[in-house]
């Protein structure tokens, strides 16, 4: 959460032609879900499930990409998924103003879906080997996995009323391990997934999707196969999206920066500790006293050639060995707990 995942899923999916689903895992309660089998919920618990619930899951997500909607109820959010879809989402809110049933309003948008030439979700609450079980069984899916600078990130949580994070030293540290935990996991996940569908799985980088935004999203469109006479009308028609992006230009330069402004060097040195590995590994710069931290002239980011988004449609294979130590990766239910959680008859607690 608070990646750029949605200011991403409206520049892909939000254009006549695409039937987007925001959040299709929202109303299954968990914060997240990793090793086929576990869910953290909201107090950072985490605890076995078994595989029935990544199962249905799994299914939904299938059904979705399919277009059998009849069968998704339990993973739409009335609250949040249609209001966050798009436009075509009106004919299911409009269906529900007649008084008719969920189940019944579901079905009048599988036509909408099955009419549109692209099928797109945004999910933040999976980590990235949860995306092989679609992958396999829909050989026309491709994924991108967004990743954005950890700092950047904490600051957001920070600053969104709604998710109610402090900045005590106490939270950020838990909040920074937690988070750098689950990207380190999902790195070494996604090295797999790369290997696996070499031209359908990739990394992307949020710091360098904004820098140089139009030609950015002109490459994303060519490697969904989206029609690129698309990409200027699209420009056009984003400025509520880009607002804050133009208030923050104004007054603190551009928007991949703006945390630079906002988090103290205490805070800062906080994340430091625990994500230090894992902002080297992505390639992101460390700062050591106040003025070097807003002095925008220096890059906050230098990426490996194979995260660029100019290079998705080639077939490099990612390699993170250099920057983690393999031995914390030998047995997969070591890799969460070695990261920050024990387990405790089956349980797992952030720490």
């Amino acid at each position: 959460m608070r990646s750029g995942s949605s200011f991403l899923g409206q520049l892909l999916a939000f254009q006549p032609d695409t039937f987007y689903w925001y959040e299709p895992i929202w109303s299954y309660h968990g914060v997240f879900y990793f090793l086929g089998k576990y869910v953290c919920v909201g107090n950072n618990t985490c605890g076995d499930f078994g595989n029935e619930k990544i199962e249905l899951v799994n299914n939904q997500l299938y059904n979705i990409y399919s277009c059998n909607l009849g069968s998704t109820k339990a993973a739409l959010t009335n609250s949040v998924s249609p209001y966050h879809s798009g436009v075509n989402w009106k004919p299911y809110l409009n269906c529900l103003g007649k008084n008719q049933s969920v189940s019944f309003c579901l079905t009048v948008m599988e036509d909408v879906c099955k009419r549109s030439k692209h099928r797109a979700t945004k999910i933040v609450r999976l980590t990235v080997d949860n995306l092989e079980y679609v992958l396999e069984n829909r050989p026309n899916l491709k994924a991108i996995h967004l990743i954005r600078d950890p700092r950047a990130i904490i600051n957001s949580r920070i600053a969104t009323k709604w998710y109610n994070l402090s900045d005590s030293e106490q939270t950020v540290k838990s909040e920074a391990r937690e988070l750098c935990s689950r990207i380190k996991y999902d790195l070494i996940k996604g090295e797999k997934l790369k290997q696996k569908y070499p031209q359908r799985f990739a990394f992307v980088m949020y710091e360098d999707l904004k820098t140089d935004l139009n030609s950015k999203i002109e490459m994303l469109h060519s490697y969904f196969g989206i029609d690129k006479s698309v990409v200027k009308s699209k420009l056009k028609n984003i400025k509520d999206m880009l607002q804050m992006d133009h208030k923050v230009n104004r007054t603190q330069g551009d928007y991949t920066n703006w945390w630079r402004f906002q988090l103290n060097l205490r805070t800062l040195n906080i994340i430091h500790s625990v994500c230090g590995n894992v902002l080297s590994c992505l390639g992101y710069r460390m700062f050591s006293d106040e003025s070097d931290l807003k002095n925008v002239s220096k890059k906050a980011f230098i990426f490996k050639k194979e995260l660029l988004i100019s290079n998705l449609n080639e077939s490099q294979f990612y390699d993170f060995k250099t920057s983690h130590n393999q031995r914390h990766y030998r047995r997969e239910i070591d890799i969460i707990p070695k990261q920050g959680y024990k387990i405790t008859e089956h349980k797992y607690l952030l720490i």
